[in-house]
């Protein structure tokens, strides 16, 4: 019999267990052996005076376990499930785990597990699958044995399904056993059933929250939210789109960004607990027990729409029902199988929507403070179900305390970390005992805690082994989820990694287990270092520059040459992936990759044409070619000097290559006896001082492209100097010097730069510029300093680099400094302070011409009203998705006065399919700064098309039938047929089934007419006419988020669409000053130039780099240039001309001394290998004082006769530099 009334006020001041549903014996405490349907809840009298912990339920038995950690059973003992010999609905306890503390108990079919607070599990029951881990197959077992196999783990969960079972270890491990028809076991299809625990390992590496078995499939929840599923599928209730059974973990997408916290499952349905407090059930339907207001399965994780705006913080499942606790309201809702009384709503009949538990009901003592019948409620503090029954714990009135969250962590039954205190713990026991086993121990512990490593490592030098025989071989390369990647992250911060002893062991190991890595979890690692701090990122590229320099310098150390490949490859490409990362988010500077030592350790020449073989895909000693490593093919580790070298290397097999042409094109001629037609194997210029540009141009108009790459002689007439080089450096200086003159007009000077542009306006043949191209080319080809005026910009263009305004300030920077500005200025008073247009005023021959940066620029003003039309659209979808929101909501709260045919319904589909559509014409917009706004739009169809279709489970229905609502691809009559649908099953008229008009006016007058009449601003009247006349023309309300869109894009139809004009300008205005203005002259001289020099290997250059290869730098050190220099015949560095040589130089201006550069060396310019590469020589000569020194710039040589006296020698060599054009043999 059931306790009477007057004990109820007593007991639920102690603590009270509620029960209701079936069980074969009868109801727990109740002294009878019947059969027993319970349908409404009922205090169980076996504990009115003992405090029940938890409680699980089986197939017909039930496990109590109590505060005190005593287990009590009941229920049938066919299997001798019960643990003990009395079976009947009295509880009793098992006597051989009382000496146990046990924390937690879990009920399959007919068996059992125990945890004890030592971490030790316990089974009994039913064992003929192995469900008992006991590694053995009996049918029965009646006592609790402890389960062997995991006595060494410190076991945390265990949950059991119907014949199998899950254990999760504190280390991290997870373990199963038992049954495997449908792979719930997650090991794998070769695994049949197993009798002991199995390691489940395609689950290593992720932090596990929750472990969790249903009737035949399980589940894992890791510690940020990723739900796997496996096992049986027969209905959907692994959430995976299908119904497919799965014998390994896989990751329910669906769920991943709902930020799932708690799992329960049915025997053949899922139900999953949300952190903002939602629910997601899929699975079987046929009861009810998912909460759609359907009998049909869900393949997909559906939200509970009804439970859409409450707060749910408790679910559990039984066989076939469902149950959630919502603490604001105080109230449990269950829906599903109801024909044993499961549901307690005091009916028997199933349910397929959440349906209040009959009762009194509370959350906390405050929600009745106020009641005078606050004895009649139960305050809830945590709900259990299994089977077909449902248990209740409430705790006393007065102080008791808050009902259990689901949502919230207890670290207690979470995997361990690795932190501060456990390292400390570590340390500890290492010093205490240094022996063998203890580090073996210890090793062990850190290889199983892969899944947890979350802190920083600590280098003890004692578990370096598990590192390398353990941890990094075991890096899978397809990754669980991206959790189990973090590994990824943190070993590079493991101090041994950056020692060089360690980087064949560690460092070069941990690179091949990234480059391993499949496409899927090798872009989630990008997209994390994309994201990390520059000083972490740059951390990676030293360790594995180090480790590359370290390989290289041990070259010669391996035996076995392909280790060595492999070894650098694999530093190399990590090197590789991390600098195309970086070009995307500009974590460090281009230069950050360079390995300057490179030139010093590998012969640049050689690996340059191993590489060049390879690509020319030559098959000679293809297996060298094959088994060497190319460091070319890796260009973002050179730096300017060896990328130099690398087109000086190119340049020279270029010139190699037209020069055997020649010569074998003369050996035929020979032999043909047409002498006359042989042809000079380089290319020979014969030009006059005095007409230099007019001839040049008239020796390159008359030689092929092939000519072009031949070695450059130059001859000027009436010289007798032999060219060595330095004739050809004088004919670049003077060539440049006058075609660049600013008097032909072909290029404007800016004074506040001293640079040079192309002129807006020329009157010169293209050729010219042509010319002046082929120059600069020729000049690289012939590894030639030339002295180029320029700014960066130029060299961005031929390297296919956009100049930006940067480098309008650099060019001009009274310009830029204005555009600058003018992008920083805060006021909204653009247009009336700066009073612009998009056009410019440019100066053409002393006439101002003002010219349009775009298409009818002239009319366009630049002021930022724009970012106030983009501002203005979001805040209008904003409102819009609120608006619909309500109208739904206010919707189905009168779904039962509406019916299929009501005009309602038809508003409303209209109403959200225009609201989506006229969203989604916005996703036609190319410019870029929508793009910017673009994803917020997108979310927002997302949220409305979800509030649309009632949550996920429509949404993916779709989302398999190619309807793309992200792409804006959205076809609308599909949205409108499957809208209606929902709609029409969903808030359909539970009381007729036609259309009435009692139904319309009553119905919505009160709650959609004025809610969507003030929301819109339409008055009341205007809405109702339209929701009663179907046929109505006032169509403003229904097409009211397309008529505002239309408005505000014709209202700034003649403005730009960019979020600010101002930045719209300065781009147009930089893009006519380096584009537009110049493009018919800038591509006549940069087909010249990349006619002669163009090619890959340029491409490796950045433009300061390839600038500073053209011109050299001012980066001057007179004192390396000193202690470079070389002495020949009488001289050293100690003899007294020398000597007074240096003195007086050093005493020279700086322009002087530049001068000095210009006539020993052609130029004035420093190389791009610094001064050291000038490496002058200074010979004495047997001439008297009254001679002048003699440079002979083809050698950077110096004849310096010995003047007796300082000022002699300055007076001499004053008079040379004044005099240095020409050349002669003097």
């Amino acid at each position: 019999m059931f306790l009477p009334q007057k004990w109820l006020h007593d007991s639920l001041r102690i603590r009270t267990m509620l029960c209701w549903g079936y069980w074969s014996l009868g109801q727990p405490g109740i002294g009878t052996n019947l059969q027993g349907i319970v349908a409404e809840p009922q205090v169980c009298g076996f504990i009115s005076d003992r405090s029940v912990k938890e409680v699980a339920c089986g197939g017909n038995h039930s496990v109590f376990l109590l505060e005190d950690g005593e287990v009590y059973t009941c229920g049938l003992n066919t299997k001798g499930q019960l643990g003990h010999e009395r079976e009947g609905n009295k509880p009793e306890q098992i006597g051989a785990l009382a000496d146990q503390h046990i924390i937690h108990v879990a009920c399959g079919e007919s068996h059992n597990l125990a945890l004890s607070d030592r971490g030790q599990l316990f089974s009994w029951g039913a064992g003929s699958d192995g469900q008992l881990g006991l590694m053995t197959t009996e049918d029965s077992v009646a006592v609790p044995r402890l389960i062997q196999k995991l006595n060494q783990q410190t076991i945390l969960q265990v949950s059991c399904g119907n014949w199998h079972c899950l254990a999760l270890a504190a280390d991290g491990q997870f373990f199963t056993w038992g049954k495997n028809s449908h792979g719930q076991l997650g090991l794998g299809k070769e695994f049949p059933s197993q009798a002991s625990p199995q390691r489940v390992r395609s689950l290593e590496g992720i932090p596990l929250a929750q472990v969790v078995a249903g009737g035949a499939h399980s589940f894992a929840l890791s510690l940020s939210g990723a739900v796997f599923g496996w096992g049986m599928n027969n209905a959907g209730q692994l959430g995976l789109s299908d119904e497919k059974d799965r014998e390994s973990p896989c990751h329910v997408k669906l769920l991943r960004t709902q930020k799932v916290v708690y799992i329960s499952c049915g025997e053949e349905h899922t139900a999953v607990l949300t952190k903002s407090g939602g629910v997601f059930t899929f699975g079987a339907g046929s009861c009810g027990q998912l909460g759609h207001d359907s009998m049909n399965d869900e393949v997909n994780p559906r939200r509970v729409l009804e439970l859409m705006g409450s707060e749910v913080t408790q679910i559990a499942c039984g066989r076939q029902h469902t149950l959630a606790f919502v603490p604001s309201s105080g109230l449990i809702y269950a829906f599903g199988c109801g024909a044993r009384g499961q549901l307690g709503t005091g009916h028997t009949c199933n349910v397929k929507c959440p349906s209040p538990v009959k009762g009194y009901w509370a959350a906390h003592s405050g929600q009745l403070s106020a009641r005078a019948d606050r004895f009649k409620y139960h305050i809830v503090k945590q709900i259990f179900s299994g089977g077909d029954q449902t248990f209740v714990l409430c705790s006393k009135y007065e102080n008791s305390s808050p009902a259990v969250d689901f949502r919230t962590m207890n670290q207690a039954h979470y995997t361990s970390l690795i932190n501060d205190e456990t390292i400390a713990v570590w340390r500890q026991k290492l010093s205490e005992h240094s022996n063998a086993n203890t580090i073996k121990e210890f090793r062990d512990k850190l290889t199983r805690y892969l899944g947890c490593l979350n802190f920083l490592f600590f280098s003890v030098i004692q578990i370096l082994n598990s590192f390398e025989s353990c941890l990094i071989p075991q890096l899978s390369s397809s990754p669980p989820d991206v959790e189990a990647m973090r590994i990824y992250l943190i070993l590079p911060e493991f101090p041994l990694l950056q020692d060089s002893k360690y980087y064949i062991t560690l460092t070069i190991p941990l690179a091949m287990a990234i480059l391993r890595l499949d496409t899927n979890p090798s872009k989630v690692l990008d997209n994390w270092w994309s994201q990390v701090c520059p000083k972490y990122f740059m951390k990676l590229i030293n360790l594995y520059k180090g480790a590359v320099l370290y390989l290289l310098r041990g070259r010669k150390t391996f035996l076995i040459p392909v280790l060595f490949n492999n070894y650098i490859t694999a530093a190399l490409k990590l090197l590789e992936k991390l600098y195309k990362v970086n070009l995307k988010v500009k974590h460090v500077e281009y230069d950050a990759f360079y390995i300057p030592e490179i030139s010093s350790l590998v012969d640049i020449q050689e690996d340059y044409l191993m590489w060049f073989l390879h690509q020319a895909g030559m098959k000679a000693r293809s297996s060298i070619i094959q088994d060497a490593v190319t460091l070319c093919s890796y260009p973002f580790i050179f730096d300017a000097q060896a990328k130099t070298k690398m087109l000086q290397t190119d340049a020279e097999l270029q010139m190699q290559v037209a020069v055997n042409g020649a010569n074998l094109q003369n050996v035929f001629m020979l032999l043909t006896l047409e002498p006359l037609l042989a042809r000079s194997p380089f290319l020979v210029l014969h030009v006059r001082r005095n007409n230099l540009v007019g001839d040049a141009l008239r020796e390159l108009s008359i030689h092929s492209d092939i000519d072009l790459k031949k070695p450059l002689k130059v001859i000027f007439d009436g010289e007798e100097a032999v060219d060595a080089g330095g004739v050809t450096k004088e004919f670049f200086l003077l060539l440049l010097k006058e075609l660049l003159n600013p008097i032909y007009g072909m290029f404007t000077y800016y004074q506040d730069s001293h640079l040079l542009w192309f002129s807006d306006t020329c009157f010169v043949e293209h050729n010219w510029f042509h010319l002046i191209g082929i120059t600069c080319g020729l000049a690289i080809y012939n590894s030639t300093v030339v002295d180029l005026h320029f700014p960066l910009a130029l060299y961005k263009k031929l390297l296919n680099v956009k100049p930006g305004l940067e480098d309008l300030k650099e060019l001009s920077p009274t310009e830029g400094r204005s555009l600058q500005e003018l992008l920083d200025y805060p006021g909204e008073d653009v247009e009336e302070t700066f009073c612009l247009n998009f056009t410019i005023c440019r100066e053409s021959y002393g006439v101002i011409e003002q010219k349009k940066l775009i298409p009818g620029g002239d009319k366009v003003t630049v002021c930022k009203d724009n970012r106030h039309f983009f501002e203005s659209t979001v805040e209008l979808t904003q409102q819009l998705e609120h608006k619909l929101y309500v109208s739904v909501y206010e919707i189905r709260k009168q779904r039962e006065l509406l019916c299929p045919a009501c005009t309602s319904l038809k508003f409303l589909i209209k109403f959200g399919l225009n609201l989506i559509a006229s969203l989604l014409q916005l996703f036609e917009r190319q410019d870029a700064a929508f793009h910017r706004i673009r994803q917020a739009l997108n979310k927002v169809i997302f949220r409305l098309w979800s509030i649309l279709c009632g949550g996920l489970g429509l949404l993916s229905h779709l989302s398999s039938r190619a309807v793309t609502v992200a792409s804006g691809a959205v076809r609308i009559s599909t949205l409108r047929t499957a809208f209606r649908h929902y709609l029409l099953s969903c808030l359909g008229c539970r009381r007729c089934r036609r259309c009435c008009r009692s139904c319309r006016l009553t119905g919505l007058r009160r709650s959609l007419v004025l809610r969507v009449g003030h929301d819109t601003g339409v008055a009341a009247e205007t809405v109702l006419h339209v929701l009663t006349n179907p046929n109505s023309s006032v169509v403003c309300l229904l097409t009211l988020p397309t008529l505002q869109m239309r408005k505000l894009r014709q209202r700034k139809n003649k403005q730009l669409t960019q979020e600010s004009q101002l930045q719209e300008f300065v781009d147009a205005y930089v893009n006519y000053v380096f584009h537009i203005s110049v493009h018919e002259w800038y591509t006549a001289f940069s087909s010249g130039f990349l006619k002669v020099c163009g090619g890959k290997v340029l491409e490796l250059f950045q433009p300061s780099e390839l600038r500073a290869m053209m011109v050299g730098n001012s980066n001057y050190n007179w004192e390396e240039l000193e202690e470079t220099a070389i002495y020949k015949g009488d001289y050293s560095a100690t003899h007294p001309t020398v000597k007074l040589f240096w003195e007086t130089f050093h005493e020279f201006p700086l322009e002087k001394k530049k001068k000095f550069l210009l006539f020993l060396t052609g130029s004035d310019r420093i190389p791009i290998y610094g001064m050291a590469s000038l490496q002058i020589v200074i010979q004495s000569t047997a001439s008297g004082e009254e001679y002048l020194p003699v440079a002979h710039t083809c050698y950077n040589l110096l004849d310096l006769p010995k003047y007796s006296s300082k000022e002699i020698l300055s007076a001499r060599l004053t008079q040379a530099l004044d005099n240095y054009e020409g050349f002669s043999l003097a």
